[in-house]
């Protein structure tokens, strides 16, 4: 049975690979295409082109482990699904919440870098407070405490490169770098998630081999598969207690994962100029 969970990892493992190498490749793509796009005007391909990493970076870090983050919650905080979704959906609503603080600070100020680098530095701050905090013996009031961290850092982020994108875009590109974001966004998701992945069939199954008691080793296989079969397990049981441990250290390698991916965004900040918004000229009437 040992010996087919491994297979299977390693099949899964192989494909998120593969996938992974895919969406690194889109990528790729995306970043040339804005190149070649901005080529005529030299001096704002560093601003848009960081905004577009940032974007990147900043989808890719979350969905490092947010994918696995509510079967975390039910396994190894016992929350019920409707309590785990809650506590999910901090992110959702903080991120909205703070996006929109963002869009006022900048509003008032008329510059965005500076609120960037803020939100790079809480973000970095709660992800790697979440490399702590999501351990088995840790209160579930920091991982919120982390996620809120996050949330703010994700919604300015988000903010300032929209804005970073939208303040060298002529009028007629608007649609253009527009699509760019949403399409930077999407890549994130994809490299993010194929990260998560590889982490999850790579890491889980040799934790359970390591952790589970001889009697269950034989139900390795169910146990991986199934949340319902880990669930099944009372809070207490020494199977349970090894499906938390693996849990934990799974959870803990996506989070530096992410970590890692929130960090290039230093450099992607670093690229762009300090543009005072109130100063861009905008065009006034109906255009076609």
């Amino acid at each position: 049975m040992m010996i087919g969970a491994n297979n299977a990892a390693r099949s899964l493992y192989s494909e998120e690979c593969q996938q992974l190498k895919e969406r690194f490749l889109g990528c790729s793509e995306l970043l040339q295409k804005i190149r070649t796009c901005l080529r005529p005007r030299g001096e704002l391909l560093d601003i848009s082109l960081g905004a577009i990493i940032l974007l990147i970076t900043i989808c890719a870090g979350y969905f490092c482990w947010a994918g696995f983050f509510t079967p975390v919650l039910q396994v190894v905080h016992s929350l019920s699904i409707s309590q785990a979704g809650y506590v999910a959906t901090i992110y959702n609503v903080g991120y909205s919440f703070f996006a929109i603080i963002a869009g006022l600070l900048i509003h008032a100020t008329a510059r965005f870098k500076w609120l960037a680098w803020i939100g790079l530095l809480i973000q970095l701050l709660g992800s790697g407070l979440m490399i702590y905090f999501q351990h088995p013996d840790k209160n579930l009031g920091y991982v919120c405490m982390c996620q809120i961290f996050i949330s703010f850092g994700g919604g300015t982020l988000y903010t300032c490169g929209d804005r970073a994108v939208m303040s060298v875009a002529k009028h007629a590109d608007i649609a253009t770098f527009l699509a760019l974001v949403v399409s930077s966004l999407c890549i994130g998701y994809g490299i993010g998630s194929s990260i998560s992945g590889v982490i999850w069939v790579n890491t889980l199954p040799e934790q359970l081999a390591l952790w589970l008691p001889d009697y269950a080793q034989g139900n390795l296989t169910d146990i991986y598969g199934s949340l319902d079969v880990q669930l099944s397990y009372p809070v207490g049981d020494p199977v349970r207690d090894a499906i938390v441990k693996a849990y934990g250290v799974t959870q803990q390698r996506m989070c530096i994962a992410g970590t890692v991916c929130f960090a290039v965004g230093f450099f992607a900040v670093g690229m762009w100029k300090d543009i005072k918004v109130k100063d861009i000229k905008q065009v006034k009437g109906t255009t076609f």
